[in-house]
């Protein structure tokens, strides 16, 4: 009889083991208070309409740094890093 609860538990264990975790998805940052909330399904935010992203890609997002480029009146050029690509440069012309 314990064999028979003992397997039966470790095929529950097992079981919920396998289950693969839920992506969480969040607002896209709009600096309401709808950025706190996460949701189980991709869509539409139900408080400011902006698109839902996955959680992950968020903050991915916020571990961009910002190229910090002085851009004066007329014309001209600057070079700024590749972003996802390391080593590579863009060059931007105004």
């Amino acid at each position: 009889m314990n064999y028979r609860l003992l397997y039966l538990i470790s095929i529950l264990i097992f079981f919920s083991a396998c289950q693969s975790p839920q992506e969480e998805y969040v607002c896209t940052p709009c600096n309401l208070e709808c950025d706190q909330l996460s949701f189980a399904k991709a869509g539409d935010c139900p408080h400011c309409n902006m698109k839902l992203i996955k959680k992950s890609e968020l903050e991915s997002l916020q571990n961009l740094v910002l190229n910090q480029v002085k851009i004066e009146n007329g014309k001209g050029a600057f070079l700024i890093d590749g972003g996802y690509h390391q080593g590579r440069q863009i060059i931007v012309h105004y």
